[in-house]
């Protein structure tokens, strides 16, 4: 999915830069309909399968809590390429499964843990594309915290948390 959701950035730039040439603007933008399609598809076929099978079989922590991200992940991504009423849905269906991981990750997993730091991150990047700064901040600021008040963290599991919390610590600059 990184590498389509990377292609549709890149052909709306091209259909932006090449107004005054129709024939290509009209190219990619045609080009742009298919790759949205496919990841469309993607995310529909992956929603389903996390909905039918994965979620009701996942066991409490890591895995229903990993299953929960995702699935706020691809309705996030559906609502990347969606406008108006049908993005207001899937940014909030994803926030209810962003949500739903985040107690899960809570109750189940250590504040050090990268799934729960993910959620976390992910979760903030959300609320910041729908315009809640100051929650998407918060959010960040809480996880980062949580891991510093743990005294019991040793080396290995600080190294595994590491990129997610500096992303977190991006978030909260």
């Amino acid at each position: 999915l990184k590498s389509r959701r990377s292609s549709i950035s890149a052909i709306t730039q091209i259909v932006e830069e090449e107004v005054g040439c129709l024939s290509r603007a009209e190219l990619a933008r045609g080009f742009r309909r298919k790759v949205n399609a496919e990841f469309v598809t993607i995310c529909r076929e992956a929603l389903g399968l996390l909905k039918e099978t994965l979620l009701p079989a996942a066991e409490r922590g890591e895995a229903k809590a990993f299953y929960l991200k995702m699935q706020g992940d691809y309705l996030r991504y559906q609502g990347e390429l969606s406008f108006g009423e049908i993005r207001a849905g899937k940014e909030a269906e994803a926030s209810k499964a962003y949500d739903e991981a985040s107690r899960e990750a809570s109750d189940q997993l250590q504040p050090w843990h990268p799934l729960r730091l993910q959620i976390a991150l992910n979760y903030s990047v959300l609320q910041h594309e729908q315009g809640d700064i100051s929650g998407a901040i918060q959010r960040a600021a809480l996880a980062l915290e949580s891991v510093r008040q743990v005294m019991d963290i040793n080396e290995d599991q600080l190294r595994d948390a590491g990129p997610t919390m500096m992303k977190l610590q991006d978030n909260v600059a």
